[in-house]
């Protein structure tokens, strides 16, 4: 222990990491290694809290353990030739260090196997060098103190001088065992020949017929005493159930054996086996059937590249050299190549019949193998595809007719659009000019007549507009753009601004996001969906909010309204063409602008549905891909 005069003025030692540890846990607490600050040596603080009555710390008592002292001690004890002992604090700073104190007391060595050791574990043995010097030491340690041991001790002894100890010991043992081993042997010799030798022989008899084939061989031995006998009745059972498997499966192959054969030979695909060179081997009947050739005719004598069509061969041979960048030679390797090298491989090709017509195969290739992954052949299977040819020509042909069909229609819309309204303007205009002409000498009636002609004239405009509209959503739209809906909204709301001022209406919406779309057709949708809670609403002040939520890789949008709402019944029917749910005096319209709010939707890839309760109000939802769909 040291003691020293008080300093001069005072010292804080608030700064010292086990003065903070002593106030966290208020317990008996030892130190790191440090160097004092009234006496600069080496030394190790142990500090003790005196609590009040309150439990809380009035002072602390410090001893300080000179480290000089601790290694001093270590060498008096006069320890056994080949002894070493270290002690560590927690931050691996050698407190003492025997028998090399001097050269390495204070030091931190956190690379030194020895100390890395005991830093990672609580307690264990390891063989390292002692530090200081190269020499390996065994060497076992421990924590010293409670908790997480603020200390650690290791104890270890020379590796030379332990195995010099134990080879002695090994010695004398090793005589001992040569001694019993010659007595052994002795017995052994007079009871092997009964005991060993004739079992042995006999597992290996049985052992050899087995491996012949003959699961009907048997070892005899009784089973009952000995690990030889138990072994030979445990070969015995193999033996037998081997037996029972083999007929099991002999079973199993008589029953199996028509069904492959039927499958094999049906006549809805042709089977081709090959032997490795491409020579058919055989042909089953659909091959017959499809082809028109007799397995005789074929069976080794020519290839299935001989009824292939030459010049798809040719164009596949040039086709996998580009894709497998190898030189493939056109004929039976260009059919099978892929097969040849574990790639699965179908295809389509052109199959001659024997009378010289042709028809379009499915064919599938298969490399047949051996046992030791030799290829032995190829088997190819085919399936006639002239009927899927013959639909995907009515698809094609469906196909052009529905594009003309697309245009006669946007043909038809533009006369709509100019041709039919110039007459319809030209008759509204000439009954209202016929309306002010005659002021003062028509009648009631004539007035009403002339005011209903006027408003059918433009609802017809109205029609003719919408009717337009909606066919040009496919034809005459734009490529698909990143576009910022939360500013489109904002478009749409200013050109709707002396709609939502009339009816006095609230709109509200979220933060929206940059979607893939054709910026003109989501700003009708927006419109019209708007619009429509304009028009359907109550005799309170219509409110509407517009929403975006992101799921499964797509945007739904809501907007909704506290309208009149919709009855259960009339939800999948507001989306047609011309389907209305009042009348034109209720709520004027066309009935066609949520069926061009579908096909809007649609042509981005989306859908769109609404949830709705009768008299409290409606939200449609629409969704857009988060990439752009089908229109990109």
């Amino acid at each position: 222990m040291t003691g020293v005069p008080p300093p001069a003025r005072p010292i804080s030692y608030a700064d010292r990491d086990w003065f903070r540890r002593l106030q966290e846990t208020r317990r008996f607490t030892v130190s790191d290694f440090v160097i004092g600050k009234v006496i600069p040596q080496p030394f190790m603080p142990l500090a003790y809290p005196v609590l009040d009555s309150r439990g809380e710390i009035s002072s602390v008592l410090v001893a300080g353990f000179s480290v000089d002292w601790l290694n001093n001690f270590l060498k008096t004890c006069q320890l056994p030739p080949g002894t070493h002992a270290l002690l560590i604090d927690r931050q691996g700073v050698i407190l003492a260090n025997y028998p090399h104190g001097e050269e390495t007391v204070g030091q931190s060595l956190p690379q030194s196997p020895l100390i890395r050791a005991m830093l990672d574990r609580q307690e264990g043995y390891v063989e390292a060098g002692c530090p200081g010097e190269g020499n390996p030491v065994i060497y076992a340690f421990t924590g010293v103190g409670e908790g997480d041991a603020p200390l650690k001790l290791a104890v270890g002894f020379d590796k030379a001088l332990l195995l010099q100890q134990v080879n002695r010991v090994f010695l004398f043992h090793l005589s001992l065992l040569g001694l019993a081993a010659g007595l052994a042997l002795t017995g052994a010799l007079a009871f092997g020949n009964l005991l060993v030798r004739r079992p042995v022989l006999r597992i290996l008899e049985a052992t050899r017929q087995v491996a012949a084939g003959d699961l009907e061989a048997r070892t005899g031995l009784p089973g009952r005493k000995g690990e030889l006998n138990r072994l030979g009745q445990a070969f015995d059972e193999m033996a037998a159930a081997l037996q029972q498997r083999e007929a099991e499966a002999e079973e199993y192959l008589l029953q199996v054996g028509p069904l492959q054969k039927a499958i094999f030979n049906s006549a809805n695909f042709s089977s081709i086996a090959t032997d490795a060179k491409g020579v058919i081997q055989i042909f089953n009947v659909g091959a017959e059937r499809m082809l028109g050739y007799t397995a005789a005719e074929v069976v080794d004598k020519i290839t299935p590249a001989e009824i292939s069509d030459p010049r798809e061969v040719i164009e596949r041979a040039a086709a996998l050299s580009l894709e497998l960048e190898t030189t493939i030679t056109p004929g039976f390797e260009a059919l099978v190549f892929k097969a040849s090298r574990g790639i699965e491989d179908i295809y389509g090709l052109t199959y001659i019949r024997k009378d010289g017509s042709r028809f379009p195969a499915i064919v599938s290739v298969t490399a047949l193998r051996d046992a030791q992954d030799t290829i032995i052949g190829y088997l190819l299977i085919g399936t006639d595809n002239t009927a899927r040819k013959q639909a995907e020509a009515i698809i094609e042909q469906k196909a052009a007719e529905l594009a003309r069909s697309n245009a006669e229609l946007e043909q038809f819309a533009y006369v709509a659009s100019h041709d039919l309204q110039e007459p319809l303007r030209i008759i509204t205009n000439y009954l209202q000019l016929l309306e002010r002409r005659a002021q003062g000498k028509l009648d009631d009636d004539v007035k009403k007549y002339i005011d209903r002609a006027v408003g059918a004239g433009g609802r017809m405009r109205t029609l003719i507009t919408d009717l337009l509209t909606y066919s040009r959503v496919g034809s005459r739209a734009n490529p698909l753009e990143s576009v910022n809906s939360d500013a489109l909204l904002e478009d749409t709301l200013a050109v709707l601004k002396l709609a939502l001022e009339m009816s006095g209406a609230t709109v509200t919406h979220d933060p929206l996001p940059t979607v893939m779309a054709d910026r003109s057709q989501l700003g009708q949708l927006f419109q019209n969906l708007l619009s429509n809670g304009l028009k359907f609403r109550r005799e309170e002040a219509p409110r509407l909010h517009v929403a975006a939520t992101r799921e499964d890789r797509a945007w739904v949008f809501a907007v909704s309204d506290n309208g009149i709402g919709i009855e259960p019944e009339y939800l999948d029917r507001i989306f047609g063409v011309f389907q209305r749910l009042h009348t034109r005096s209720e709520f004027p319209g066309t009935g066609i602008g949520l069926a061009i709010c579908k096909k809007i939707v649609e042509r981005h890839g989306g859908r769109i549905w609404v949830e709705s309760a009768f008299g409290q109000g409606s939200t449609f939802y629409f969704t857009i891909p988060e990439n752009g769909g089908p229109a990109s």
